[in-house]
């Protein structure tokens, strides 16, 4: 593989591209061979022979699968193998590793005994999209630059209706300019203390929040698996894109926050579901 190559099939900068070689170099995906010129290294070798290259789909590079022992249906992945014999708490339940081969270990019922570990499964949190948020909210008679809020004590529950990712943003947003909030869902956001609107839009705050959420946001925003061998800087970069600071924004600037007392039912009920 040649970057001249690379370049050529990428809207990334020649420095961009040259940091993501180093880094799959660093990581044991690469080698370097003559110069500008680089080979597949062990870890790439493997993934080739897994037939997993393919597919940016998932959260995790070479994860494991667990299986029921004996029917061979996929329980799911983790981020290690465990050894035959193993007792691994399994949704609550003892369950001992009676294979094991190279990529995946089957599980099957164990009496109650000393437990050796705890599956923990891969995969991000699923980010409810902002188009299916604001349908939710259509429904309810809400207009899109229309933010209901529904009283709660001292404080108001408030509902953006802007999905999973812009509503965490929106909460991070407020927070960097001294209101207190907590991201609820991907329809509301609670407020210690009731606000008669949004802060002024601020562009460089917006830019600051999205740097330094970009980590936890990159498995909402379906990045892949294989986001995680990027450079920080192009992996932050890319992941900001995504967020669409811009048109989050022109969003943030057109709402108006609004009492309507008589969505008070369905808000109420649309939060506790």
């Amino acid at each position: 593989m040649r970057l001249a190559d690379v370049r050529g099939s990428s809207h990334l900068t020649t420095e961009a591209v040259r940091s993501i070689l180093s880094q799959l170099v660093w990581e044991g995906y690469l080698q370097a061979g003559r110069p500008g010129d680089w080979g597949a290294d062990p870890a790439l070798q493997e993934l080739l022979d897994r037939h997993e290259i393919y597919s940016n789909i998932g959260t995790e590079v070479q994860m494991t699968t667990a299986v029921d022992a004996y029917s061979g249906q996929v329980l799911g992945q983790t981020e290690r193998s465990y050894p035959t014999g193993a007792v691994l708490l399994f949704g609550g339940r003892p369950m001992r590793v009676v294979w094991q081969d190279k990529y995946r270990f089957g599980l099957t019922p164990a009496p109650r005994t000393t437990i050796d570990d705890v599956v923990r499964f891969g995969g991000g949190e699923m980010a409810i999209p902002f188009v299916v948020a604001q349908a939710v909210a259509r429904g309810l008679g809400i207009a899109p630059a229309e933010m209901p809020f529904l009283p709660a004590g001292e404080g108001v529950w408030l509902f953006h209706f802007w999905g999973t990712v812009w509503g965490k943003l929106l909460a991070e947003l407020l927070l960097a300019q001294g209101v207190m909030a907590t991201s609820a869902d991907e329809y509301a956001l609670y407020l210690p203390l009731a606000i008669p609107a949004l802060p002024s839009w601020n562009e460089a705050v917006a830019r600051r929040v999205g740097q330094r959420t970009a980590a936890n946001l990159a498995d909402m925003l379906g990045m892949g698996r294989f986001h995680s061998l990027l450079p920080a800087d192009v992996a932050s970069a890319a992941v900001v894109g995504l967020l669409n600071l811009a048109r989050l924004g022109r969003l943030y600037r057109a709402t108006t926050l609004t009492h309507r007392p008589e969505l008070g039912e369905s808000l109420t009920a649309l939060h506790e579901s």
